[in-house]
């Protein structure tokens, strides 16, 4: 396939990958996320789940 071809075709798979509605979380990842906490950082919210430790 020459160049002219393939960008056509990227074009339209972005287009479809872009609008295309995420799938609904499981209730498996709805309790993960539950569990977890969120902070901000300049614009973004980043999510972590904080880790029990023992120090024996």
């Amino acid at each position: 396939m020459e160049k002219w071809q393939v960008l056509p075709l990227v074009g339209v798979i972005l287009a479809i990958f872009l609008n295309y509605p995420a799938p609904k979380l499981s209730t498996e990842m709805k309790e993960w996320t539950k569990s977890g906490r969120y902070f901000t950082h300049k614009e973004y919210r980043i999510f972590y789940k904080g880790m029990a430790t023992t120090f024996e």
